[in-house]
C-alpha cells in the first residue's frame, strides 16, 4: 500500500488507526479494529462492546456478538492479503468466525470467504486471507466477525 493512500486513510480514520506494524515487515495496519468496527446486529448487544487499546472487546460472559469492519484497500494493488488478530481472554478455548465479504455498490454480497480459528485461553491467534483480488474494481470489502464472549479483535492488517 503506498504511503499516499496511508496518509489519506489516516486522515479519514484518525491518526492512531493506521501505522506500520513491524512484526509483519511489509504489512500495513489497515486499522486497529476499535477505530472502525461496530456492532452488526442486533444493536442492543452493543452494550457488551468496549473499545480499549485500539481494539474492540466483547466483555459479555455468555453472548456471542457480531461486529462489522470496513476494509480499506489499495485500489491499484492486483492482490492483497488480510490478517486479523483476535485474543481470547476467557479461561477456556473458543472459536472465532470471520467472513470476508466482497460487496458491490448496492451492498449486495458478491463473494463470502469464511475463516475460523480455535484458540486457548489468553492466547492471540491470526486469521489470514491470502491472494485476494476484487472481482470488480468498484467493489469493496468488509469483515464480519462473530466474537465469542471475552474476546478482543485488536489488529486488522493488510500486505
Amino acid at each position: 500500500m503506498n504511503k499516499g493512500i496511508l496518509g489519506l486513510l489516516s486522515g479519514l480514520l484518525g491518526c492512531a488507526a493506521i501505522a506500520s506494524f513491524s512484526p509483519m515487515a511489509s504489512a500495513d495496519v489497515v486499522a486497529m479494529s476499535g477505530h472502525i468496527c461496530k456492532g452488526f446486529a442486533p444493536h442492543n448487544q452493543d452494550r457488551y462492546l468496549r473499545f480499549k487499546d485500539g481494539g474492540i472487546q466483547n466483555v459479555s460472559y455468555d453472548k456471542e456478538i457480531k461486529v462489522s469492519c470496513p476494509i480499506q484497500t489499495d485500489m491499484t494493488a492486483p492482490t492483497f492479503n488480510l490478517i486479523v488478530r483476535p485474543t481470547n481472554a476467557a479461561n477456556f478455548s473458543q472459536t472465532i468466525y470471520c467472513d470476508l465479504r466482497e460487496l458491490d455498490k448496492g451492498d449486495w454480497v458478491q463473494r463470502n470467504v469464511r475463516k475460523s480459528k480455535s484458540f486457548p485461553p489468553g492466547i492471540s491467534n491470526s486469521l489470514e486471507w491470502m491472494g485476494l483480488r476484487r472481482s470488480n474494481s468498484a467493489n469493496r470489502f468488509d469483515l464480519v466477525c462473530t466474537m465469542p464472549p471475552r474476546t478482543t479483535i485488536g489488529l486488522i492488517a493488510m500486505e
